[in-house]
């Protein structure tokens, strides 16, 4: 049987993975440290992005970016109505009201002719969703709905890593954005367990994130404002850092056994168009392709 996602053979891809682990394990520092500054270095490196911080998951980098912007109990946050439920628990998490708005149907991300009608004066936030790692397509008119309006812009892109766009985003000139990413195990850079980030190029949000993920504080014992406990710790950044360096690869990969998949997919669905048989008929019908 071949597995869907094979995380064991994954790792095993990763020569240094098991001696990034026992760095950690003998160096004593089991929060924060160089461990995670050098993953954070390295993933603004790759994005493009000025700011990078780790955190706990990905749901937490979605609700520390939007407390980060101000965004509070009463405002509006407009989201795709199609998405993970993370993007929604992360607004409703802060008091914040849910504003769904529909998708295109034929790549599933949000509408912005229909954010245009969503916004109200309590309207705060947007926040696209790079859905199945998928670019927007309504991408830089969101950016200019944002800008025209004064919204906070965040991009949620937990399944995007690796994609080029990212890079070209971060060259827009966008007043306030940020964008949250998970590298929840089963995604294309995954952790060994629940880890994080936000990457941005305001420096405001950059510096609220930095203090809001470590209960307000950057001494010990001091604390500038009220913050929570979302730190990604030293373990998962060294995996992550191990594995940033097969992620192109890997997705190269991906790509590759897609269109094998793909070729195979329109080859079946030939014969069953050809098949005239009551069991073809209904499986055409379960996918959606009429029969001429």
């Amino acid at each position: 049987m071949i597995k869907f996602l094979d995380l064991f053979w994954q790792t095993n891809q990763v020569a240094e993975l098991r001696s990034a682990v026992e760095r950690v394990l003998t160096s004593g520092i089991y929060i924060g440290g160089k461990e995670v500054e050098e993953f954070e270095l390295k993933f603004s490196t790759y994005t493009q992005s000025t700011y990078c911080y780790g955190v706990s998951n990905g749901q937490d980098a979605l609700r520390l970016s939007l407390i980060a912007a101000g965004i509070k109990s009463g405002d509006e946050v407009i989201v795709p109505a199609y998405t993970f439920i993370a993007t929604w628990l992360a607004v409703s998490s802060i008091g914040a009201k849910i504003i769904p708005v529909d998708v295109h149907p034929t790549d599933l991300s949000i509408n912005a002719k229909l954010i245009k009608k969503a916004i109200t004066e309590n309207t705060k936030a947007i926040i696209p969703v790079f859905i199945f790692g998928k670019v927007c397509k309504d991408t830089d008119e969101i950016i200019n709905i944002c800008n025209e309006n004064n919204l906070f812009l965040l991009f949620d892109a937990a399944q995007s890593s690796g994609a080029h766009y990212i890079k070209d985003i971060n060259k827009k000139n966008i007043k306030k954005s940020a964008m949250a990413w998970s590298f929840y195990p089963g995604k294309n850079l995954g952790a060994i367990g629940d880890a994080g980030a936000v990457t941005t190029n305001c420096p405001s949000i950059a510096n609220s994130i930095s203090l809001l993920r470590n209960y307000g504080s950057i001494r010990k014992y001091e604390h500038l404002k009220k913050g929570l406990n979302n730190r990604m710790d030293p373990i998962q950044s060294s995996v992550l850092c191990e594995k940033l360096k097969y992620l192109d690869v890997w997705n190269n990969k991906r790509v590759k056994q897609a269109i094998i998949y793909d070729g195979i997919k329109n080859k079946y669905i030939n014969i069953l168009l050809h098949s005239n048989t009551p069991t073809g008929i209904f499986i055409l019908s379960k996918l959606n392709i009429e029969i001429n």
